[in-house]
C-alpha cells in the first residue's frame, strides 16, 4: 500500500541527521524519522536546517527533495 503526501503538508525542515536516520519536522508539526538507506535525496546535501519536500513514489520509496 503506498500513500501520497500532498505538497503543502509534505514540506518541512530537517532537524537532525544521525546514525543513518533523518528527522524531519513537517509544517503540520509532525516529526517523521526516516531511514536514509530507504530514501532518495534529490537537489543537494541533506544537512540540518535545510527545507525539504517529502514524497512517496508508486513503489513506496520515499523521496526527499531539498528546496
Amino acid at each position: 500500500m503506498s500513500t501520497q503526501v500532498d505538497e503543502e503538508n509534505g514540506e518541512g525542515e530537517v532537524e537532525s541527521v544521525a546514525e543513518g536516520y533523518a528527522t524531519v519536522k513537517l509544517k503540520t508539526g509532525v516529526r517523521v524519522k526516516l531511514r536514509l538507506a530507504a530514501c532518495i535525496v534529490i537537489g543537494g546535501p541533506l544537512i540540518e536546517g535545510v527545507h525539504v519536500r517529502l514524497g512517496v513514489n508508486l513503489l513506496g520509496i520515499r523521496i526527499l527533495v531539498v528546496l
